[in-house]
């Protein structure tokens, strides 16, 4: 499957220590330069081989994004349909909402940890979220911190 991510899965599996399972999901992710440019901010990013990092080209569809998202959002959006993405990987709520409108296949953090606990990547979904929200780095709203766990069977 082909994926394009934007900054916020990325940094929510690094800050467990835990990006080995982005891989075992995916195989290959596929990041724009700006979302690459956010994970180096702040901490720097330690670049794995199996995270390609490519420029868009598409600015006039940038350009129609970047008043209501950020750089890497807006980017992360874009090749999707440059380079025939079939999977967006992204949290912000007006992201989502305008890659929907696009028709565009979706999964955020919360469904990336679902998928690895029904893979048999992690034990708990709920220590998992539990720990990304202690380091303050991270909040699912209640009803996603309610339905998750219960999806995963815990």
């Amino acid at each position: 499957m082909k994926v394009v991510s934007d900054t916020s899965p990325i940094i929510a599996f690094s800050i467990l220590r835990k990006l080995h399972i982005l891989k075992a999901l995916f195989e290959r992710i596929t990041i724009p330069q700006a979302v690459y440019d956010e994970l180096c901010e702040g901490e720097p990013f330690q670049p794995v081989e199996w995270i390609d990092v490519q420029r868009i080209n598409d600015r006039s569809r940038y350009n129609m994004l970047r008043p209501d998202l950020d750089h890497g959002e807006s980017e992360a959006i874009v090749p999707y349909f440059e380079k025939g993405m079939e999977l967006l990987l992204v949290d912000d709520g007006e992201a989502r909402k305008a890659a929907e409108s696009f028709g565009m296949k979706i999964m955020g953090t919360g469904g990336l940890f679902l998928l690895a606990k029904q893979q048999g990547l992690i034990d708990s979904l709920r220590t998992e979220i539990d720990k990304l929200e202690k380091e303050g780095q991270f909040r699912l709203s209640d009803s996603v911190r309610y339905i998750l766990p219960q999806a995963a069977g815990e």
